[in-house]
């Protein structure tokens, strides 16, 4: 609670069952993805005016499956970025999507842009650059369909660093978006 203060525990509080959740969701986290419990999903983007006809875009979705259920990313990315799971998270997303689409093959070329979110702390490491790079080196299909997507109020944590890998990103055909933009501080 704080300096200069005493704190009587008591096992029904309200923060220690909040704090007791926190550790769960963390090694549920570390079990599905040590048992490869994530699953990806797409979802198509259209404009509301458009004819059915026209370019495939689309964005990557990201669900936990627990048994026959499926967790949408809100309940889990959170603690994710809290307790630094993110960008495990993260790379396990990255090979998966270069797996997928180099499996595809030619009905790949119907899609224009498929967009895949990562986390701001993701893209500021370092590490998971050389991650991301590693596999941008032999992608086994056409960058120029991968957008990456970061929302603004992550990206600006680490401007420079962010700012950097981008440009890395676009050398490699790899669009880049800020995902959110204007509806943060930043």
């Amino acid at each position: 609670s704080g300096r200069n203060r005493v704190y009587v525990y008591q096992d029904s509080d309200l923060g220690v069952q909040a704090q007791r959740g926190i550790t769960h969701w963390v090694q549920r986290l570390h079990a599905a993805l040590d048992e490869n419990r994530l699953q990806l999903y797409w979802q198509r983007i259209v404009a509301l005016q458009s004819s059915a006809e026209g370019p495939v875009r689309g964005e990557v979705l990201l669900r936990l499956r627990e048994g026959s259920t499926l967790i949408e990313p809100g309940a889990f990315l959170p603690v994710a970025e809290r307790y630094a799971l993110v960008s495990r998270i993260d790379r396990w997303v990255v090979a998966e999507v270069f797996a997928q689409l180099a499996a595809a093959g030619p009905p790949l070329a119907a899609l224009e842009t498929l967009s895949v979110n990562l986390s701001g702390q993701s893209v500021s490491d370092p590490e998971f650059q050389q991650f991301m790079l590693g596999h941008l080196q032999s992608p086994g299909f056409d960058l120029r369909k991968l957008c990456i997507e970061v929302t603004e109020t992550s990206a600006i944590t680490h401007l420079r660093e962010v700012i950097a890998f981008f440009e890395t990103l676009r050398g490699f055909g790899v669009r880049v978006s800020l995902d959110d933009f204007g509806s943060g501080m930043s």
